[in-house]
């Protein structure tokens, strides 16, 4: 029922949109002329425009780029000029417009023929369409012209183009991947023959040394390493042996004897070249002797160790040059080998497509060719239409759900009380200009006699604020808001007005230290001094407090130089409203907004009466449940809520109509 309700209560915002898209779709729909729809079927039998091989000619599966292959040629620019070219359509007065130039005036100026072929092939395009049945292979080909004759002869001319395209393009792809073939295959008998030629050539140009044995170099090289090592071996005894005698002084015969005898090479020597032991008395002769030995013995080692060397060097050069003529040899033999298979390959291959050529056909077959259609599309634009106001009804819904949803603004007095949970909620309806509400400036005009539903609205707001004050005494009542822009400030002014006129001395503090918007609206300057400077003890109360023609007072808000929330802290703002009670009887604070600054929570520990402004449709209920516990952390019990720009206030007009009620306050 609240979604009815709501839906209801919205329909013209449902109806519109489903009314304009009828209305658009019908007009679009009756000023077009009567149409005809020619369909024909086509059946894809494998891919397209692909190398069949020769074993799979009969295989009838086709592959997803076969078909998106099959939709690109029927939809391209060269089938399109070849139907244009089968039905003569350049001289088809519906496509040529230089024909019915031509019949108006025979001398005028005409399209040239480029632009009348781009004219026929928009045409074509705009009246066919092309699409393949769900999970099928099945092409359906569909043309929509003014004529049926014309649309069956358009689709299957279509089939007949795409049919002949494919067979052509099929048979020129495969003689010249044949030709591309047979040149690749002489080109590889050439190379075969020259890989023949060179591996002969190599083999016979070999040297004897590179086709000797590699065991026998391996023997021969290990053989001359060791006699290398024994020559070293034989080199560094008789070095050590020359370091010996060459350490030994030649004059001392004890150290020399001590030395041949730990020597073995020295004690060879000395048998060797003196026949006999060293004698004391020829003692440097035999030294000389042996040194001249060593040295002698020495130089035929060297010579032999460089002989070996050589030797060696010539012996790996060799086995270098019988791996590299051996590694060559392989290379060739498996280049000719490689060259071999695939000549052999190609030479098959080649075969092969030299008979699909005689097999190559379009791969596709014509399901059903079409027929002139005998009705028109007429049961197509009803239900173009159908579908345009059905979809005008779920658009309008859903910008009413939408609205609805994204709408979390205040709009029943209900739902106010429940948020507040207050039992006082007083509806203010819109005030008007002209009728004792907003004139046409935009302030409040207090001067009018005329009765008002928003000052009315107001006296039952002052009759519940002053039953829920919580003391005895003078009133100190503060108008709260959550945030701007709800209505407060002008609240505020109603209030002390309505208080006025039944002879109350009624004084309007401006709380909003801040902005000040209750003084600038009463025309205060800004240099006025007011709640700031009394506060901060700069200027006596009595000196700030100004008389307002409305019958109120006003203590404006003043020039802040500190925190707002800071001055309201202090001990002077607690006696200025003990002042203000001993000399007015309403005091009335109008506040900054509770979630945009503290400063409204601690006015509010200071009033014995309180009023929440809210406004219909642009308060927030967020935003006043956050400020119903502001207040309550304020210790604030009771409060009154001003429901502002009500649409219904009153009880919904006394139960009378809406012209009844208007007539009732005239």
């Amino acid at each position: 029922m609240a979604l009815w309700r709501l839906l209801w209560c919205n329909k013209l915002r449902i109806l519109l949109p489903a009314f304009i898209l009828t209305l658009l779709t019908a007009i679009l729909v009756l000023r077009s002329p009567d149409t005809y729809t020619a369909e024909a079927q086509m059946l894809l039998a494998r891919g397209n425009l692909e190398i069949v091989e020769f074993d799979s000619a009969g295989d009838i599966e086709v592959t997803q780029g076969a078909i998106v292959n099959a939709l690109t040629i029927l939809g391209s620019r060269s089938l399109a000029l070849q139907v244009i070219e089968r039905l003569d359509l350049t001289n088809d007065p519906e496509v040529n417009p230089n024909i019915a130039i031509l019949e108006d005036d025979p001398e005028a100026e005409i399209y040239p023929d480029s632009i009348v072929r781009q004219f026929a092939l928009d045409w074509l395009a705009s009246i066919t369409q092309v699409s393949i049945l769900p999970g099928t292979n099945v092409i359906v080909l569909r043309a929509t012209t003014t004529v049926p004759e014309k649309s069956a002869a358009i689709a299957n001319a279509y089939l007949d183009a795409y049919l002949d395209y494919q067979l052509e393009r099929g048979q020129s792809e495969t003689e010249r991947a044949a030709g591309a073939l047979r040149t690749r295959v002489n080109e590889l008998r050439l190379r075969l023959e020259a890989d023949q030629a060179l591996l002969q050539d190599y083999s016979a140009g070999a040297t004897s040394s590179a086709m000797e044995s590699a065991n026998d170099l391996a023997g021969e090289t290990v053989n001359v390493r060791s006699r290398l090592e024994s020559t070293q071996a034989s080199l560094d005894e008789l070095d050590t042996a020359l370091a010996v005698l060459n350490a030994t002084s030649a004059s001392d015969f004890q150290a020399v004897r001590d030395a041949l005898d730990q020597n073995e090479t020295l004690l060879r020597m000395e048998r060797t070249n003196l026949g006999r032991a060293i004698g004391a008395d020829t003692l440097a002769q035999d030294v000389e002797t042996l040194l001249s030995a060593l040295q002698t013995e020495r130089s035929r080692f060297e010579q032999l160790n460089t002989a070996l060397r050589n030797g060696l060097d010539a012996i790996e050069e060799r086995i270098a040059e019988a791996n590299a003529f051996m590694v060559g040899l392989r290379q060739l033999e498996v280049e000719v080998e490689t060259t071999s298979q695939v000549y052999e390959s190609s030479l098959a291959r080649l075969k092969e497509l030299s008979i699909q050529t005689g097999l190559r056909d379009a791969g596709a077959q014509v399901l059903a060719t079409a027929e002139a259609p005998l009705r028109t599309d007429a049961q197509g634009r009803r239900r173009m239409v159908a579908i345009a106001a059905v979809l005008g009804l779920f658009i309008g819904i859903a910008h009413v759900l939408v609205r609805e949803a994204a709408n979390d603004r205040v709009r029943r007095v209900s739902e106010l009380a429940e948020i507040t949970g207050s039992d006082c909620v007083v509806q203010l309806p819109s005030a008007h200009g002209g009728k004792g509400g907003k004139n046409l400036s935009g302030t409040l005009d207090l001067s009018s006699k005329e009765a008002s539903p928003f000052l009315d609205g107001i006296r039952a707001l002052r009759h519940r604020l002053v039953s829920s004050a919580d003391a005895t005494g003078p009133l100190v009542a503060g108008v709260f808001s959550s945030l701007p822009s709800e209505g407060k400030s002008l609240v505020t002014q109603a209030l002390a007005h309505s208080f006025s006129k039944i002879d109350r001395s009624v004084i309007v503090v401006d709380g909003d230290m801040r902005s000040g918007t209750l003084s600038k609206s009463l025309g205060i300057t800004p240099d006025q001094p007011g709640l700031h400077e009394v506060i901060a003890g700069e200027v006596d109360p009595s000196d700030a407090i100004i008389t307002q023609s409305s019958g109120f007072d006003l203590l404006p808000s003043g020039q802040s130089q500190v925190n707002p929330a800071d001055l309201l802290e202090v001990e002077r703002f607690s006696q200025l409203i003990e002042a203000l009670r001993q000399r007015y009887e309403i005091i009335i604070f109008d506040t900054p907004p509770v979630l945009s600054v503290p400063d409204a929570s601690r006015i509010a520990a200071h009033l014995n009466a309180h009023v929440l402004v809210t406004a219909y449709d642009r308060s927030p209920r967020a935003a006043v449940r956050e400020t119903v516990a502001a207040l309550e952390s304020a210790k604030v019990e009771r409060h009154v809520v001003a429901f502002c720009d009500a649409p219904e206030a009153f009880g919904k007009n006394y139960g009378a109509s809406k012209g009844a009620f208007a007539r009732y306050w005239t």
